[in-house]
């Protein structure tokens, strides 16, 4: 009710081992993360009747670090070895500069997730982001270098639409970042009922 979410599934573990429940927000949109991530936070402390069940575990950003940390270090790891091989084409800088990027990333993931899981800090700002800074830069030095070095003749047609297509990535990056506002956070009357849905919200 507090997030006025829908509730949509509950799974329960063998003898009661554990339970996965999945739930919605249709209010503010279909798919509500913000929410759903507060819900399941408030959940790690469970009420009093529920106080049996030790420990409440919720997989949200663990998971998600390691697997993140792993991609990048293999993608690191492989353009560096691009980068040492004299038959890779593009050129030994444009790896170089590729890795470089990917490992900065690693770093930066790696210290951010000790800033926001071991230490519980807020990660808007971590030492991380440094590195994070770092990673872009690599990576544009890298995308530069690898266009220079083909000596592209393009007609003013082709450089203008491929002008448009760079600010458009852009400006769809930058509006990706922002969430829809929320409506409110406070619980709605006892036995409302939700928009575009038929199940009763909690």
């Amino acid at each position: 009710m507090r997030y006025t979410g829908s509730f949509l599934q509950l799974t329960i573990g063998d003898k009661g081992s554990y339970f996965y429940a999945s739930f919605g927000a249709p209010i503010t949109h279909e798919d509500d993360t913000r929410r759903a991530v507060a819900a399941a936070l408030e959940l790690r402390a469970p009420p009093p009747e529920l106080d049996f069940i030790q420990p409440v575990q919720i997989g949200i950003r663990k998971t998600t670090y390691i697997l993140e940390n792993i991609a990048f270090l293999a993608a690191g790891f492989l353009c560096l070895r691009n980068w040492r091989s004299s038959q890779i084409v593009s050129g030994g800088t444009v790896w170089l500069a590729l890795g470089l990027g990917m490992l900065s990333y690693f770093i930066g993931n790696l210290l951010l997730a000790y800033w926001e899981v071991g230490l519980g800090q807020e990660p808007a700002v971590s030492p991380g982001d440094f590195f994070f800074i770092l990673t872009y830069m690599f990576l544009g030095w890298g995308m530069l270098r690898a266009v220079i070095s083909r000596e592209l003749n393009l007609t003013p047609l082709q450089w203008v639409l491929l002008s448009l297509i760079a600010v458009g990535g852009v400006v769809i990056a930058i509006a990706s970042g922002f969430s829809p506002p929320m409506p409110h956070l406070m619980p709605p009357a006892v036995g409302s009922r939700c928009r575009n849905c038929n199940s009763r919200s909690f």
